[in-house]
């Protein structure tokens, strides 16, 4: 979680997947910058990423409710690594 960023362009070319749990999206940017970067998206079936993912080419949509449940293990395990 890396915030707002000048370099974000280059600093996604170091990553191996993009994930975005987004619940809605219009036009969403940072995944513009992966794809750019020729990283592989996961994210989830919303308006906005459904639109720039072509399932099996540049990514996967993933359904909305199983976003929910990696959101809530991502926090969970953040919390238990920094007692």
């Amino acid at each position: 979680m890396l915030g707002e960023r000048p370099d974000s362009e280059i600093v996604v070319t170091a990553y191996d997947i993009f994930l975005t749990t987004s619940q809605y999206e219009g036009l969403p940017y940072a995944p513009i910058e992966a794809m750019r970067a020729g990283v592989p998206i996961l994210a989830t079936k919303v308006v906005g990423n459904s639109e720039l993912v072509i399932e099996g080419k540049n990514g996967y949509l993933i359904d909305l409710e199983w976003s929910k449940s990696v959101e809530k293990n991502y926090i969970r395990q953040r919390k238990w690594m920094h007692k």
